[in-house]
């Protein structure tokens, strides 16, 4: 890993009954993105899989940014404001997503 690549994990905390659509906006947006930001080097969808004791579930989206430029290409995109916008209008969360920025300091990423 390069030391100029930024990692994001973001945690998103949909609304119960909201997952499925947030991760069909997410997925959609990640096929986007593979085809048209190439310093995004990773954007990867996760589910919870299982529901928190509220019921509530999480979807995380794990990032990798070739450097700082590559993600601010990223943010300032209009599929990305879209997205932002879309989730604002239809109120698919329940709460503020967690937002966290990381460097790699060991493990290894793949086996393939």
């Amino acid at each position: 890993m390069s030391s100029t690549e930024i990692n994001i994990v973001a945690v998103l905390h949909p609304k119960q009954g909201s997952v499925d659509e947030v991760i069909t906006i997410f997925s959609d947006l990640a096929k986007w993105i593979h085809a048209n930001e190439p310093g995004t080097l990773v954007y990867q969808v996760h589910r919870s899989l299982r529901p928190g004791k509220d019921g509530n579930e999480d979807v995380v989206i794990v990032e990798r940014y070739k450097d700082a430029a590559a993600l601010k290409t990223h943010g300032s995109t209009p599929q990305f404001k879209s997205m932002q916008a879309t989730f604002a209008k239809k109120k698919l969360m329940r709460a503020a997503p967690e937002i966290h920025t990381v460097s790699g300091k060991g493990g290894f990423a793949s086996r393939l």
